[in-house]
């Protein structure tokens, strides 16, 4: 089953219709998947392999060619239509390898428990930027550990969103949420802000209802 969901418009900042879609969502394994990417063959298997094999882990996404971290690797296509064969010999070489680190959640594959556990996104980065780093540094607090796949390739355009801001609004969100995130340091886990408690977690019983398999989330002008 596939449902769409259009968020009304006080859903203003970049996590809340992912919370939406996670609070619909009603399956043993939860995807994040963004609007801006391209997946190659056997990725939501491979990501969910991941994660029954290592039971410690608990947010995992894939390699890529376009992230500001480590999960990044060098490709050399310019056309999408070269970007599977490619992304098949790089995944072929690492089969089965895996690395502690930082998932972006352009794509992420997590178990239920964990997001029952740890709860949606944080909804003080607005926009975007740090949210994702945020999140898997409390998969961590809570003794779990956030992972990248190197033998699963999803292509990533990167800052679709982000870019239509202009360089210097984009920056400015950049050094806030910056901010933000370093001011939090190790001090203990996220507590949803009032708008996520006001608005996502009423919505939940009833979204939850709808038992979809596969759900987009989108917003309304």
């Amino acid at each position: 089953m596939v449902a769409k969901i259009s968020n009304p418009p006080w859903v203003s900042f970049q996590s809340a219709p992912t919370d939406v879609g996670l609070a619909a969502a009603s399956g043993e394994y939860i995807v994040v998947l963004n609007n801006d990417t391209v997946v190659t063959a056997g990725w939501i298997k491979g990501l969910i392999r991941h994660l029954r094999d290592n039971k410690d882990v608990g947010i995992i996404g894939p390699i890529t060619n376009n992230i500001g971290n480590e999960a990044k690797v060098s490709t050399r296509y310019s056309q999408i239509e070269d970007m599977h064969a490619e992304s098949s010999e790089i995944t072929r070489s690492r089969m089965g390898g895996g690395r502690n680190q930082y998932a972006g959640i352009f794509c992420v594959v997590f178990l239920r428990s964990t997001y029952e556990q740890i709860g949606g996104l944080c909804g003080e980065y607005g926009l975007g930027f740090f949210e994702d780093d945020d999140y898997c540094r409390r998969v961590q607090q809570n003794g779990m550990r956030a992972a990248c796949a190197e033998d699963v390739f999803v292509h990533h355009h990167l800052s679709a969103s982000f870019n239509k801001l202009g360089a210097e609004k984009k920056q400015a969100l950049f050094e806030k949420n910056k901010a933000i995130y370093e001011s939090k340091g190790e001090r203990g886990l996220h507590t949803p802000i009032e708008t996520y408690k006001q608005h996502i977690l009423p919505l939940r019983p009833k979204l939850t209802s709808c038992a979809a398999e596969i759900i987009f989330c989108t917003e309304t002008a």
